[in-house]
């Protein structure tokens, strides 16, 4: 059986020497970073990663490096674990792979609950099942070499065929499916504690025979004399790593490792021993064991392991058996018929009542031949009549997806559902054999299975789509039921092997469409039977008769194809459904093994074509096709260990057919687009509702699936607006963000009517060093100098520069410049009043560094006579001197203001000396511009998706504007300015700190005086964080432009959608050529940090 695992934890390599590519760090960033994701965004890896890491002081610092060829294996990667508590600290669950974990991941801590970490997760890439086998790790080579051998053995029947029923006498395994497993070694580090097997040890409070954790019983010896065998327990290393033969009863396993042996505190006999006369005052131990296999001493010799597990009929005896046929003892019918006793009691004698020298008992038991153990399984002697069986209906939702759209001034719902209604009748026989010698590596050449599976197989594909998707799943796990019911064999921490069943999904679309599609595809009356190792052609997995095809592609029974005309059809889409039935070998994890496994895919699928329409009368707008086909195969995955040559076996292929030809017409009838659109219920009624839903299984059967979401930027709106909009006006932002300005958060009072509520001098006030709780605010207000709006100050600055695109009416024009300043009245309104260095800045500034610095300043404020100061953040401190009442103001120069007000006023406004340092700036680069500096993102991400699938155009000129925003910052004039504010601000900083607060003396109402401000470092503080933070900019914006871009191209210029491009939708396709080769170059050319 293979194991499923909802989350696979792979080691990711810390920083190394190799060419690894860095993917994503952990440590504790020394100074504020107010949101982390943007200075370091999912996609940033590699260089661009260490450039913004080196930025910054971290400590505790480990960047995660991935090997090239590895990183490709991955996508969607994140850090999960809410800061603050980490409630959230696992990966998605079904679909995501943790690559490692750290109490620092990405600077960010789940303190206070600091017995938590953050994990790092991503999604396999093409959507690739996460469920990867279980490591495997143990099975040896070699028999023992001790003159003397002990063993264990282990035999248990299933006779109920998976039903819970049983259907066989008890205990007969040639009737069942059964294992049987047996271990021997030197007496030097195994004994059995079973009184059949002659020891004179009495074990008693066995209570657990089913948990595989450590357990502890108690036992005495029954004889001291000079032929005792209670020393034998001893012989070696001492107890410790002894492989102990059980009691019933003790333990889920007839074998288990002692751990250590100590008399008991307990030295009572029970009532039921108490009674008997042993000649001697018992002396009871305390015997700990566990199933540790790795404590056995490797030095004393080997041990050697056999398993058999099959549910064949007549497997018993032509291979298990078989190791006991070659001398005359005790027949089957001595032992009452039941393969158990007489098994046990051939084994018993064998080994421990010295019957056989080593060497004999090697070749009875342990001998093998790997032509005449497969052959064996075609003998008359076997016959596959009981197997194991499933017979399931289900439908199988491979996608249903749902996306908001609004065409041409109408919301409707876009939706895709892909599904399949299916029926899997199948039955399975098998036998494996397994003989090793526990040391490492092990060595698993003798490992042998034989697998054969026979069923029916049909499935109704059924496909209902208003919109457009581009997307690969790959496959997608919908169900896996672990194993057929009752037929799984386990070994505790050693080995669980039996036949599973699992269900894969797949689809693979890039597709425009508005239709109901049904289908149908069947496999019946196939048998497939598999053998390994390979031992040649002779023995390749085969079909012991061909599959029967009939019924597919028919449409009995099935809805006719619908359209709705006024969405064109094109591309294809292609949805896949493979039922597998596998055998698996997992070893436990402690062995280093990878699973073993064969399998038998039945792969049924059917795909949709849109083309072109043909002639002129309209009549067939566009033409279609509906192909179906199906292919049985059979592989086997292994590590080498096992020397089964992983290979890949066709068994029978359903070559494709034509349910509908390529070319149709669609019928004359046609959907209604907003009723497929407010339909809740989809892919499971026909269009005309005339029959019930999962019409084919006769009942309404279980549904499993989906397991994954797509992302939204997959899907896209049908008939969504490509081209023909003037370019200049198109806009890349909402209104509310460049035409409503907003004097907390906006900066911009541009137009010519000034919006009357403002005055024409405006000022912008904001809030800064607010925090939560309340006890760590401490609330400041900055208000910065009165400037004019674009309609204005064009008046008052003639000279004014003016940045602009120097061809706006040309979408594939990416000039931008110096352009003619705009005229009051005509087009002020497309312009904004710019600082240059964002105003917003400062506030952040104080927040970031408050949370970075933490709590490690004295409070300033006058304290109870004989207390200390309590401890305080970075805000907390500097209100008591920022915050001042009027008469403490600093002078400088003969002008009084408050220390926030002094640095306020190293911006420019109209009435300081730094007036001429406006400039005017195309209003929605002017936005980009200041979402990139900003806490947030540049565009919210349910915003752009809302733009790629409904308004491409925005989303198109958005990337433009922030393009513009990027090379701005490039232009000598604008970059001088910027580091000019910057360093105002620095030097401000510094003398506040230095000179102008500490000889200030303030004291509160009630005449008691505050603590003399000491210096902090202002100036350091803020020269090290606006360099991050102009590279965070930066790094930001070329993020933005490479995401959106590539999403662009996915969703309006594959090779495929150029080649059916309308002439106005080819136009946006060179639009979106021109926009990536534009980017491309400015990324080539990138923006230096000035700082």
């Amino acid at each position: 059986m293979a194991t499923k695992l909802t989350v696979a934890r792979y080691p990711l390599p810390r920083r190394t020497n190799a060419t690894g590519v860095e993917l994503t760090f952990s440590g504790s960033f020394l100074q504020a970073v107010a949101n982390v994701l943007d200075f370091f965004p999912p996609t940033l890896i590699g260089e661009a990663l260490e450039a913004a890491i080196n930025l910054f002081r971290i400590d505790l610092l480990n960047r995660y490096c991935c090997p090239p060829d590895d990183l490709a294996k991955w996508t969607n990667c994140n850090w999960h674990g809410q800061p603050g508590s980490c409630f959230d600290n696992h990966c998605d669950i079904g679909h995501q792979v943790q690559l490692t974990q750290s109490e620092y991941g990405l600077g960010q801590t789940c303190w206070p609950r600091l017995e938590r970490q953050r994990v790092f997760c991503c999604d396999p890439a093409g959507g690739k099942s996460p469920f990867l086998p279980v490591p495997l790790e143990n099975l040896f080579p070699h028999p023992p070499t001790g003159k003397t051998v002990d063993s264990v053995y282990d035999l248990r029947v299933d006779n109920t065929w998976g039903t819970g029923q049983a259907d066989t006498p008890d205990e007969q395994p040639n009737e069942a499916s059964f294992g049987f497993v047996v271990l021997t070694s030197p007496e030097t580090l195994q004994i059995s504690l079973k009184k059949r097997d002659g020891t004179h040890w009495e074990v008693f409070n066995c209570n657990d025979a089913v948990s595989e954790e450590e357990q502890t019983v108690k036992m005495f010896c029954t004889d001291i004399s000079e032929s005792s065998n209670c020393h034998k327990i001893t012989l070696g290393h001492g107890v410790p790593g002894t492989i102990l033969e059980m009691p019933e009863g003790c333990g889920p396993s007839k074998y288990a490792v002692a751990k250590s042996m100590v008399p008991s505190a307990a030295q009572s006999l029970p009532k039921h021993l108490e009674k008997r006369d042993y000649g001697h005052k018992p002396v009871i131990y305390d015997l700990t064991f566990d199933f540790d296999w790795h404590r056995v001493p490797r030095d004393l010799g080997d041990t050697q392991m056999r398993v058999d597990f099959s549910n064949e009929i007549g497997y018993w005896d032509a291979i298990v058996n078989k190791a006991a046929s070659k001398k005359s003892k005790r027949s089957l019918e001595d032992a009452g018929g039941n393969h158990r006793r007489w098994l046990e009691e051939e084994w018993r004698e064998d080994v421990h009542f010295g019957r056989l020298s080593h060497d004999e008992l090697h070749a009875r038991w342990f001998g093998s031949d790997i032509i005449a153990w497969l052959k064996k399984f075609f003998s008359p002697e076997i016959k596959p009549q009981f197997t194991h069986n499933i017979d399931s209906s289900f439908t199988a939702k491979l996608i249903d997806e749902t996306w908001d759209c609004n065409i041409k001034g109408v919301d409707l719902h876009a939706k895709l559902l892909a599904e399949a209604l299916a029926h899997v009748k199948v039955a399975t026989s098998f036998g494996l054999t397994i003989i090793t010698t526990l040391k490492l590596p092990l060595d698993l050449s003798q490992s042998y299975l034989y697998f054969k599976n026979k069923g029916d197989i049909s499935a109704t594909f059924i496909l209902d789509a208003f919109g457009k998707a581009i997307f690969q799943t790959g496959d997608i796990e919908l169900l896996g039921l672990q194993n057929f019911p009752g037929a799984t064999f386990s070994i505790p921490k050693l080995l669980t092997v039996g036949p599973n069943f699992r269900l894969f999904g797949a689809v693979d679309a890039e597709v425009t469409l508005s239709a109901h599609l049904e289908s149908k595809v069947q496999i019946a009356s196939w048998e497939v039977q598999q053998t390994y190792p390979d031992q040649g052609p002779d023995w390749d997995p085969k079909a012991v008769s061909p599959p029967d095809r009939t019924g597919t592609g028919s449409f009995d029974g099935l809805t006719q194809p619908s359209f709705d005309y006024s969405v064109t059809a094109t591309g294809q889409i292609t949805a896949h459904l493979k039922p597998t039935f596998e055998f698996g070998i997992t070893f436990d994890q402690i062995w280093g093994v990878g699973a073993a496994k064969a399998d038998v895919v039945a792969d049924g699928w059917v795909r949709f074509m849109g083309a072109a329409g043909i002639g002129s009368s309209g009549n067939c707008p566009f033409t279609y096709g509906i192909d179906v086909g199906a292919d049985l195969y059979a592989k086997v995955e292994a590590p080498p260990a096992f020397g089964w040559n992983p290979r890949t076996f066709p068994i029978a292929s359903i070559s494709p057919k034509s349910a509908k030809p390529g070319g149709s017409c669609p019928a004359q009838r046609k959907r209604n687009t907003f009723e497929i659109s407010a339909s809740p219920q989809i892919g499971t009624e026909t269009m005309n509702n005339n029959r019930p839903a999962h019409h084919l299984l006769g009942k309404r059967a279980p549904t499993v699936g989906p397991l994954i979401s797509l992302p939204k930027s997959c899907f896209f709106c049908p008939g969504a607006p490509v081209g023909g909009a003037a370019c200049e006006t198109i806009e890349g932002w909402e209104p509310n963000e460049i035409n409503q300005p907003d004097l907390t958060s906006k900066r911009d009072l541009s137009g010519d009517t000034h919006y009357n509520i403002f005055e024409k001098r405006a000022k912008k006030t904001i809030d800064f060093c607010q925090a939560r709780p309340a006890s760590l605010s401490a609330k400041m207000q900055m208000v910065s100098p009165p400037y004019d709006s674009s309609g204005v100050i064009v008046g008052k600055l003639p000279n004014i520069a003016t940045y602009g695109y120097t061809n706006p009416t040309d979408c594939n024009d990416y000039g931008f410049g110096l352009v003619a300043k705009p005229v009051p009245k005509v087009n002020t309104n497309k312009f904004a009043t710019e600082h240059i260095l964002e105003y917003q800045l400062l506030s952040i500034f104080f927040d970031e560094t408050r949370n970075q610095e933490g709590s490690v300043f004295n409070d300033l404020r006058p304290s109870a006579p004989g207390t200390l100061p309590q401890i305080v953040n970075l805000c907390q401190y500097l209100k008591s001197y920022f915050d001042l009442p009027v008469p403490l103001w600093p002078n400088i120069g003969g002008v009084t203001r408050s220390p926030i007000q002094w640095l306020s006023y190293q911006y420019p406004g109209s009435d300081n000396a730094f007036t001429e340092e406006f400039v005017i700036l195309d209003k929605g680069v002017n936005n980009a511009k200041e979402k990139m500096w900003g806490s947030d993102r540049i565009s919210a991400d349910s915003k752009m998706q809302e733009y790629l699938r409904g308004n491409p155009e925005k989303a198109a000129k958005n990337v433009k504007d922030v393009l513009s925003a990027y090379k701005y910052h490039q232009f000598p004039d604008v970059n001088t300015i910027l580091v000019a504010q910057a360093m105002r601000i620095a030097n401000m900083l510094e003398n506040l700190d230095n000179n102008l607060l500490p000889p200030i003396h303030r004291a509160d109402s009630n005449g008691n005086l505050y603590s003399p401000y000491r210096p902090i470092g202002l100036r350091n503080l803020w020269m090290n964080w606006i360099r991050g933070r102009t590279e965070a900019a930066r790094i930001k914006a070329e993020t933005h432009m490479r995401d959106v871009v590539s999403k662009l191209q996915a969703g309006y210029a594959t090779p495929e959608l150029r080649n059916s491009a309308t002439p106005q939708e080819q136009e946006f396709i060179t639009r979106i050529d021109s926009l990536a080769t534009a980017v491309n170059a400015a990324l080539a050319n990138p923006w230096f940090n000035p700082f």
